[in-house]
């Protein structure tokens, strides 16, 4: 992902900045990450960090938090609320708390900056 990243950026910081081929590295950029975001990408990253973490000689586990035994309800206001589930696995936890998180800023920065290079390219 930073590899990806990376050379995007190095494009648009180039001398010889054509803003076509800055407007394709954007897309093609941001929709790598939105493939990396799905459940198949998410899965993917996993397996790639349990075969860094054997390479390291670590251990290829979540940390878990001791979670209190009685979650404190919300109460509901409106009959279609629905009830909170806690996520009870580290995996998820990570998956919603990190992941999603990390890949969600990336892809709208990613988005502003392409509407911004549309907006100058189609001035000229």
């Amino acid at each position: 992902m930073f590899f990806k990243i990376f050379t995007t950026n190095k494009q648009l910081q180039t001398k010889q900045f054509d803003l076509a081929a800055a407007q394709n590295q954007l897309s093609k950029t941001e929709l790598y990450l939105q493939t990396l975001r799905c459940n198949e990408g998410f899965k993917n990253i996993l397996v790639d960090a349990r075969g860094l973490a054997e390479e390291l000689s670590v251990q290829p586990t979540f940390k878990t938090e001791i979670l209190p035994t009685l979650l404190e309800k919300k109460k509901k206001h409106f009959d279609y609320e629905a009830d909170d589930d806690p996520l009870v696995s580290p995996q998820e936890q990570f998956k919603v708390n990190f992941h999603l998180a990390i890949f969600d800023t990336a892809i709208s920065s990613l988005d502003e900056r392409l509407q911004q290079t549309e907006g100058v390219s189609s001035t000229f």
